[in-house]
């Protein structure tokens, strides 16, 4: 527990950097004062669930990932607005296409609706407009992550997302450890 906290506040500090704010500026940012702000980063107690929440969806990422350790944000300050990138991680080594991403998210859009969607792609630390075109190359990290997301939260099998989504001659296995 004491780990997490301590991972939360580093990965506030880390996107307190990214954008460039003083102490007073972020609190703002996050709806909050700065004496609060300041408080609960010294008592190392966590921040009210709407404020996380909230900047969660600003800037793009599933609010649990503040609490591990390895939290990485990808955007780019254009015009005052942040705009998410491919992680890393998703853009090395591109030899997939982004269609079977693309036909997952819309999957999961017909079988669980907008949030489920919504938070897949803050999971994978991405939007629909980062994956714009069906041909467009990536990782398969992306897809795997993105099924291994789906098996865990939704308690979908692989072969549900397979006859959901692939129309393929040849079944396909995912390793899910």
């Amino acid at each position: 527990m004491q780990a997490e906290v301590v991972n939360f506040w580093n990965n506030l500090e880390k996107i307190q950097n990214m954008l460039l704010l003083s102490d007073e500026k972020f609190a703002q940012y996050l709806g909050i004062n700065q004496n609060l702000l300041l408080t609960k980063k010294k008592q190392l107690s966590y921040l009210p669930l709407n404020c996380v929440f909230e900047l969660a969806e600003k800037l793009n990422f599933h609010f649990e990932d503040l609490l591990k350790d390895n939290f990485t944000l990808n955007c780019i300050l254009k015009e005052g607005n942040y705009f998410p990138l491919l992680p890393q991680k998703y853009s090395i080594a591109p030899y997939s296409s982004t269609r079977p991403i693309l036909n997952v998210l819309s999957y999961l859009h017909q079988k669980k609706g907008d949030r489920a969607k919504i938070n897949l792609l803050r999971k994978l630390q991405t939007t629909e407009s980062t994956l714009n075109t069906p041909d467009q190359k990536t990782n398969i990290l992306l897809l795997t992550d993105a099924v291994k997301h789906l098996i865990l939260t939704h308690q979908l099998k692989s072969n549900d997302l397979i006859s959901g989504w692939c129309h393929l001659a040849s079944p396909l296995k995912f390793n899910v450890t």
